[in-house]
């Protein structure tokens, strides 16, 4: 893939399936073969740098959310700074997470074969 240099935006690669599906195996063997910088964004590393006191369940929830919608905002700010991003996620807490990000940053066709 080439970049348009015309493209006003970013690239966003979604990867979304189940727990051990090969969502990383496949995003590190994109990025590796898109033929540019970009970043490949997993969700579990934003879940990573969360610290992990105990809390009841109804806080964890609460939590998980939140780290779910600032992982969201932070890959939309990649691609508004006009980055290709990988982003390797479970499925969604909620079925429209998907759609914050859309709404951060709108996707169109900036690459051609």
């Amino acid at each position: 893939m080439h970049r348009n240099p015309q493209a006003a935006e970013g690239l966003i690669i979604f990867l979304n399936g189940t727990s051990s599906s090969g969502k990383s195996s496949i995003a590190r063997e994109l990025v590796a073969v898109l033929g540019e910088p970009c970043f490949h964004m997993p969700v579990d590393a934003f879940h990573a740098m969360r610290s992990t006191p105990e809390m009841p369940p109804d806080q964890l929830n609460v939590t998980l959310k939140r780290t779910w919608m600032g992982f969201h905002r932070a890959v939309a700010g990649m691609a508004a700074a006009r980055n290709t991003v990988v982003v390797d996620q479970g499925v969604p807490p909620q079925a429209d997470d998907t759609h914050r990000v859309r709404t951060h940053a709108p996707m169109r066709s900036g690459f051609s074969a």
